[in-house]
């Protein structure tokens, strides 16, 4: 069993709607950067935001829904208040005063509030079971640039697709890692740049989703929005207490077996490596995250190629030329298997995307001894665990202590 925090979800399908107009067709990629600088200007330039959120949870093969309410009025006026089973959260500052209080458990924090919400971290390390309040409440505290917040340094570190459908919208979809469970897809409209809807994804699927459909701009917010009685016999303490933990069946759906070309010129199958444990990495010879990614996938492998693991690295996307010559030219760096997909640069008809869903690489996939999927690592960072983390589960050791 794998346990997380309450808060932080435990499986759910969602599937977004993606709608397309016929705007689709013309509209312009931006490069990352310009795409993050306008979503942090837009939010610094909000004098009042009101948001009424849902977000949804699968808990025990159930859907958990919870409203989530944020209302910010500059310049120091702020709620965050979180309604759903065993996850009330509220966090309110009158301008004075700013509260940290989880109802269920009569327990709360009191401190001076910031005398401006620019540059502060008002939630700081309160754990909050909204994603995507914290990312907007960084947003209209101006510290997208932050250094020293890790959220916001992970975030500024996002890799941009887009702009796609997002029903009758187009909206950019901003990935980066969330935490040690999760990935995060970050959704946000073309034209205004604000976030329309924040995913968290363990092992490839959606647990967490948390939809913005109803937000208000610079419209004036009433002071009392801004305060909320304790429970009757609330007691102050230091922190608060943290969400309760549940187990997640640690099991994901079995990986489809595919046939791709071999180095030596023969033929590999998944099914091949059956009752190993298999770190299948997908990636392409033109892409930059790729190549950095390989010399930690080559570690992986140089720690566990004697404990019943196998490392494929199949080569998507790309044309057959371009891996020939790449081939030669990295072999004695890479000593893992590799293998290219015929279906070469037709993305649609891909290994990746048609049997994994793959919809960005680099791709790794960790998958057990019976054949199922365990994890599914989306991008690379220096300093990622994400592989080691997901073969310790499984009982194999690395060198990640």
């Amino acid at each position: 069993m794998n346990t997380r925090f309450f808060g932080m979800g435990a499986g759910l399908a969602f599937a977004a709607t993606t709608t397309l107009g016929a705007a689709t067709a013309h509209a312009q990629a931006l490069p990352a950067g310009a795409v993050l600088n306008r979503i942090s200007s837009a939010y610094r330039s909000i004098r009042s935001y009101k948001d009424t959120a849902t977000l949804t949870r699968k808990i025990d093969d159930k859907d958990v829904t919870a409203n989530v309410t944020l209302a910010v009025q500059r310049p120091n006026r702020y709620l965050l208040e979180v309604k759903g089973d065993k996850i009330n959260t509220v966090v309110v500052s009158d301008g004075s005063t700013l509260i940290a209080l989880r109802p269920d458990r009569k327990a709360y924090t009191k401190a001076k509030a910031p005398q401006l919400l620019m540059g502060s971290d008002i939630l700081g390390n309160t754990e909050i079971p909204s994603p995507g309040s914290r990312l907007i409440s960084l947003l209209l505290a101006g510290n997208l640039r932050n250094q020293d917040i890790t959220l916001a340094k992970d975030f500024a570190g996002s890799t941009v697709t887009g702009p796609q459908g997002f029903g009758d919208k187009l909206a950019y979809v901003l990935s980066f890692r969330y935490n040690e469970d999760y990935d995060a897809k970050v959704y946000v409209t073309d034209g205004d740049y604000l976030i329309r809807r924040v995913s968290l994804v363990h092992d490839g699927k959606d647990e967490i989703v948390e939809n913005h459909s109803d937000i208000e701009l610079d419209k004036g917010i009433p002071a009392e929005t801004f305060v909320r009685p304790l429970p009757e016999g609330a007691n102050l303490v230091a922190s608060l207490p943290a969400l309760p933990k549940i187990e997640v069946a640690s099991s994901g759906p079995k990986a489809k077996d595919f046939s791709a070309e071999a180095l030596d010129g023969g033929t590999i199958h998944l099914s091949d490596f059956k009752g190993k444990v298999v770190v299948l990495d997908f990636w392409a010879t033109w892409c930059g995250p790729c190549q950095r990614s390989m010399p930690h996938v080559e570690q992986v492998w140089r720690e566990v190629k004697d404990k019943d693991v196998v490392v494929i690295g199949v080569c998507v996307w790309d044309d057959k030329d371009s891996y020939d010559k790449w081939m030669p030219e990295n072999s004695s760096k890479y000593t893992f298997k590799f293998a290219f997909d015929s279906a070469g640069k037709d993305s649609s008809n891909s290994i990746a995307s048609k049997l994994f869903g793959v919809k960005g690489i680099p791709a790794t996939f960790v998958i057990d001894k019976e054949g199922h999927i365990a994890a599914n690592i989306v991008g690379f960072k220096e300093g990622d665990t994400r592989i080691e983390e997901a073969l310790k589960k499984l009982g194999v050791s690395t060198g990640l202590h």
